[in-house]
């Protein structure tokens, strides 16, 4: 399950990156890029007994972006803390 997790989050992160680069006008170079707080969220969804879901995310996190000039060996570290977990 934690493992299931973190791939889950570190997935959100790559693709809240690849759509911000999507509309970028100019493209992303490649480098070391911190996510913000403040712009940002982290979230996940379950589901449970088939009839509902849970959803619940993550008030306080860091991490970074390591984009690679190849996408396929960028890298995302993210960071967070189960006690800021919100359900």
């Amino acid at each position: 399950m934690k493992n299931s997790l973190q791939k889950s989050i570190t997935t959100a992160m790559v693709l809240g990156g690849l759509s911000l680069s999507a509309h970028a006008e100019n493209k992303i170079k490649a480098g070391s890029y911190n996510i913000d707080p403040a712009h940002s969220k982290v979230g996940f969804e379950i589901p449970h007994l088939v009839i509902s879901t849970v959803e619940g995310r993550f008030t306080k996190f860091e991490g970074s972006l390591e984009l690679a000039e190849k996408f396929e060996k960028s890298k995302v570290s993210p960071k967070k803390s189960r006690s800021m977990l919100s359900t």
